[in-house]
């Protein structure tokens, strides 16, 4: 279909079912190396049938709506300095800030007990996309094709990087940064960007390079915990340190000491500065000020903790705790999935801080009106619902996740409901950063819907979800539809090269936890929406 934009040209946005036998059989024989995560050993057992209510809402207050939220938001925000460019000159300079496991448990998008005022005020002064999907909801397949611009069976990638994406599609398909560097822009990278780290790619932030590397990614500040074996260290941890004693609250300097350089600077370059934020992924490890902003009692767990008697256990997964104390999660266990949740949400808050050190350098500095802000998780987390605590579903919970572009030509406190995608975020920051997109790209520029929220726009997203060698989840996310289904390759069923063996469908008007599998109960919404996945 075609949009018109501001200037009368038009743009094409694709509007397509992105998976095909061909690259799922390409995909596979590449993936001669990679670890698949592990598969649910309860496969098709039927579950006991519960009733489902909705999700995580605290016991004091109700939701206010997101056009509230921005409007009292946007009067909070300061005017720009004097000296901080109204009409940007030339390109922008670009932050790109990237997340791990961040679902929309944010102020902003709605939640009433977040405490997140930095990541509030970035969508103050942009977009905010209430309803952005990943193609893949695991750090590497969703990274490799947020940074790539192209969907999973293209980039052949799960868990983790593979040799032939490493080997031979990123070198013929460069990623954001690189890019960027590669047209012209001063790039800096820190943190986790790639799942793994890419040697040589682009430059890291040099301020206390060393200081940054420091520790393992699970990052424990407690010396108690250091040195425990893997199995038995904590799933979070509470500590009265400052922020700098995690990497995070380091990154966070050393992005900000860059800022502070590059102020200083002739500046003849725009600047690309990409951070990679290692929370609010396990193990929850805060400092202690984040950790008192909640109280677990005010966390209402999710009544949905049990999958319905007629969907399949390829739908959830649960094996992240598995790797920490205690083990695998009960999900009757109130208690610990409470203080699992305040976990989870005190490292929400630990990264708004560290967010907002960014905001306040780049205001500091006067380079805010000239920066494109993009941030962005890459996918959401379960923290009960569906039965699941973790990745790694079709579930919206995990493939739903934040996605808020800035830049301060545009609209500001917009929030826009257009089903958008995480492939859509390369060609965009090309197109707002005056940069040529390759022609290899998947997705489409959300340049339209940044100057006007009601432009027409594709009609479905699509994420997927691998659980073993042969059987995948391919799941379509219409206006009012989620549609899964479970593809086993290794059984042809007619003339497709694959056989259905489950199939989930939930109506997002009257069940926007995914409660209710209506897939026996609408064959024909099932046999629209399986076509769109052809």
């Amino acid at each position: 279909m075609e949009s018109k934009l501001e200037n009368g040209t038009s743009a094409t946005i694709t509007d397509f079912a992105p998976f095909s036998t061909v690259t799922q059989i390409s995909r596979t024989e590449r993936d001669t190396n990679v670890r698949r995560l592990p598969i649910d050993p309860r496969l098709n057992q039927p579950q006991e049938p519960n009733e489902i209510n909705p999700i995580y809402l605290p016991k004091r207050s109700m939701k206010k709506p997101l056009s509230s939220v921005l409007a009292l938001l946007i009067l909070s925000l300061p005017l720009a300095s004097n000296g901080e460019t109204n009409s940007p000159q030339g390109q922008p300079n670009v932050l790109f800030i990237a997340i791990d496991d961040l679902r929309c448990s944010i102020g902003a998008y709605g939640d009433p007990i977040a405490q997140t005022p930095n990541i509030d005020r970035l969508a103050a002064m942009g977009t905010a996309f209430t309803r952005a999907y990943v193609q893949q909801a695991v750090c590497s397949a969703s990274r490799a094709s947020v940074l790539t611009g192209c969907r999973p069976d293209t980039t052949t990638v799960d868990y983790p990087y593979n040799d032939y994406f490493n080997n031979e599609f990123l070198p013929n398909h460069p990623s954001i940064p690189l890019y960027f560097s590669n047209n012209g822009y001063l790039t800096r990278c820190g943190g986790k960007l790639h799942h793994s780290n890419r040697t040589g790619e682009y430059d890291d932030f040099d301020y206390e390079k060393e200081w940054l590397d420091k520790g393992h990614w699970r990052n424990y500040a407690d010396p108690e915990h250091v040195g425990l074996p893997r199995n038995q260290q904590p799933a979070f941890e509470k500590v009265d340190m400052p922020d700098t004693v995690y990497r995070d609250g380091r990154l966070a300097a050393s992005v900000s000491h860059a800022i502070d350089q590059y102020a200083k600077s002739d500046q003849s370059q725009p600047f690309f500065f990409a951070t990679g934020f290692h929370k609010p992924h396990l193990p929850f490890n805060a400092p202690s000020e984040y950790w008192d902003l909640y109280d677990a009692e005010d966390f209402t767990l999710p009544e949905n903790r049990r999958l319905a008697a007629n969907v399949t256990a390829l739908a959830n997964a649960s094996f992240e705790l598995r790797n920490y104390r205690n083990g695998q999660i009960d999900f009757d266990d109130e208690d610990r999935l409470r203080n699992l949740t305040h976990g989870y949400y005190a490292c929400v808050s630990f990264i708004d801080a560290q967010i907002g050190k960014l905001i306040d350098s780049l205001q500091k500095n006067r380079l805010l009106e000239n920066t494109l802000i993009v941030l962005w998780s890459d996918h959401g987390f379960h923290l009960g619902e569906n039965e699941s605590f973790g990745k790694h579903t079709c579930f919206e919970a995990a493939t739903r996740a934040p996605l808020i572009v800035v830049d301060s030509r545009l609209q500001k406190a917009q929030v826009c409901d257009s089903l958008v995608e995480f492939v859509d975020i390369f060609p965009t920051l090309c197109e707002l950063a005056n940069v040529p997109a390759p022609d290899y790209l998947e997705g489409d520029s959300l340049v339209p819907l940044l100057k006007d929220q009601t432009a027409p726009w594709k009609k479905a997203a699509y994420s997927q979800w691998p659980r073993s060698k042969d059987v995948e989840g391919f799941s379509v996310r219409t206006e009012r539809y989620r549609y899964t289904e479970w593809r086993d390759r290794s059984k042809s069923q007619g003339e497709k090269s694959y056989s259905i063996v489950a199939r989930e469908l939930y109506d997002h008007q009257n069940d926007s936890t995914e409660a209710v599998n209506l897939a026996d109960a609408k064959p024909q919404i099932v046999a629209t929406l399986s076509k769109r996945l052809d």
